[in-house]
This record gives structure tokens, C-alpha cells and sequence, in this order.
């Protein structure tokens, strides 16, 4: 179990089986905007983020896993961006450019026998988010986004690569897509004196990720697309709505998460849900 002051281990008798340590970390946030029209404002910022150290509290290997426990992550992170309106502000553009660095990032490394969270290296990531909504017509919106990912290690632990499989600098991080991109309609008109109704449609785009740290070929997820559609109505005093929803529409068969074991041979994953339909009631009091 883990506690308050740290981690316990079961040992043999009269050895030390609960170890403890302290972390704390300044965390400052700094961000400058410019509001240089009515429709444009342009900011830029920086941020530092902290995660927490902590215990491989269930060692496999032996309790020199414990003794040396794993040190605080941080990031800083840096913005520069545009929010913008166009078109009387019937189209919202807002433009966001990041670089994050991480040092001392934590991974759960999973290499049977050895698996424990350890300080991996360092790591950047840089890129671009862009997103566009905009009223076609009466009732009739759009909204589009799109985001860019260069997510890459810069320095890993040498030990790191004596490892069965190894993990070195040409290793893609966890759960990063290079692109991600979505798009939305959604149409409202009025039905007489009764309410309204809603209908809309999503699409969404993720390209390929690695669902594990030394990028396991059986876990890797290609690129794949999603569609949701969703027709609602409600009352004209707000207080009933009725829906109907589809999610997964093309029956998208995708992994959400993997976990492999070299020493084993084994790889599990966990898949999406298949494509589902259902009906949501709400009553507002």
C-alpha cells in the first residue's frame, strides 16, 4: 500500500520496509496581451509545470527499486498566439504556436522482469494549434481545428539501452500524435411554437501513435477517423430535452491503450467501444 509518508514494502524482519521523501517545486505563470484591433488580440506566455516524484512501491526485481526513488518532472512551457474575429465576427480564428521542455521526464518502463517509473531524460515538444468557427447562415455553424505535434526525446539515460527491447533517442513519446484534426456542423431551426431542434455532425482525425514507450509495433495505433451525429430537440421554455445520438458511427475498431512484456511475450490492448446508438432525456428544474 502507499502512505502519506511515502512508500511500504513487505521485507523480512528487522529490515527498513517504509521510506519516505519530500518534493516542492515554484511554479510560476507570466503571459503579456495585446489588444492591437477590436478583433485581434495577440498574447504570449509562460508557464512551468510539476509532477510529483514518487516510489516503485511493488518492485519486482528486488528493493533496490524502492531505495532510489524517482525524482519531480517539470516542464516549461512556452506560447505565442492570436485570437481573432472576421466578417463582422461571423468567423473566429484563434492561432496558438507552443514549445514545451521536460527534464527529468517520468516513464513506466515495462521491460519483465524490471517494471518501474523511473527519470527517462528529457524531452521537447513543439507545434501548432489553429481552430475556426464560423456562422454560414441563420442557424447554420461550422467549426474546424487542427493541431500539429514534434514530440521528441533529447537526452535518455544511457542504461536505457542495455534494455530487452531498448529505448533510445529515436523512440517516439507516448500517446503523440503528429496531427489531430476534427470538423463540425451543426444546424438549429425552430419548430413552430413547440421548441427547437439541433442537428449535428463531428468528424475527428488522430494519426498514428505508440501506445508504449519502446514503440511495440503489435500496439501501435494508425491513423483513423471518428464520426458522431446527434439530433435534439427542446422545448421552447428550455426546460425538456429530447436526443438522439450515434458515436463511432463507422464502427471504427481503434486501440485506446497497450501494454506489452518482451520478457513474456505478451501484448494485451484495450480497443474503443464499437459503434453505439442512444437516446439522453433532460429536465432542467
Amino acid at each position: 500500500r502507499r502512505e502519506a509518508s511515502g512508500a511500504y514494502v513487505v521485507g523480512q524482519p528487522g529490515t527498513q520496509d517504509t521510506f519516505s521523501e519530500d518534493w516542492s517545486e515554484i511554479t510560476p505563470k507570466l503571459g503579456f496581451e495585446l489588444q492591437a484591433t477590436d478583433d485581434a488580440m495577440l498574447y504570449v506566455s509562460y508557464a512551468k509545470g510539476y509532477k510529483s516524484g514518487g516510489f516503485n512501491g511493488r518492485p519486482l526485481s528486488g528493493i533496490q527499486e524502492v531505495l532510489t526513488p524517482y525524482a519531480p518532472e517539470t516542464v516549461s512551457s512556452y506560447e505565442l498566439g492570436a485570437k481573432t474575429g472576421w466578417l463582422e465576427r461571423r468567423v473566429t480564428a484563434n492561432l496558438a504556436i507552443f514549445y514545451n521542455q521536460y527534464r527529468d521526464m517520468q516513464l513506466t518502463i515495462n521491460a519483465t522482469p524490471q517494471n518501474f517509473v523511473r527519470n527517462a531524460g528529457a524531452a521537447e515538444t513543439k507545434g501548432a494549434e489553429l481552430e475556426i468557427v464560423s456562422r454560414l447562415a441563420a442557424g447554420l455553424d461550422l467549426n474546424l481545428s487542427a493541431g500539429y505535434l514534434d514530440a521528441t526525446y533529447t537526452e535518455l539515460d544511457s542504461q536505457l539501452a542495455t534494455l530487452n527491447p531498448p529505448l533510445t533517442l529515436d523512440k517516439k513519446l507516448v500517446k503523440a500524435p503528429e496531427w489531430t484534426l476534427s470538423a463540425g456542423l451543426q444546424y438549429g431551426f425552430p419548430v413552430g411554437a413547440a421548441g427547437s431542434m439541433t442537428l449535428r455532425g463531428d468528424w475527428s482525425y488522430k494519426s498514428r501513435v505508440f501506445n508504449d514507450v519502446f514503440n511495440d509495433a503489435r500496439l501501435a495505433q494508425p491513423g483513423f477517423d471518428i464520426l458522431n451525429a446527434t439530433a435534439s430537440f427542446e422545448t421552447a421554455d428550455s426546460r425538456w430535452q429530447l436526443a438522439l445520438f450515434g458515436t463511432n458511427l463507422t464502427d471504427e475498431r481503434y486501440r485506446v491503450s497497450g501494454n506489452s512484456s518482451a520478457g513474456f511475450g505478451l501484448a494485451e490492448s484495450t480497443f474503443s467501444a464499437p459503434r453505439e446508438w442512444g437516446a439522453r432525456i433532460r429536465y432542467r428544474f
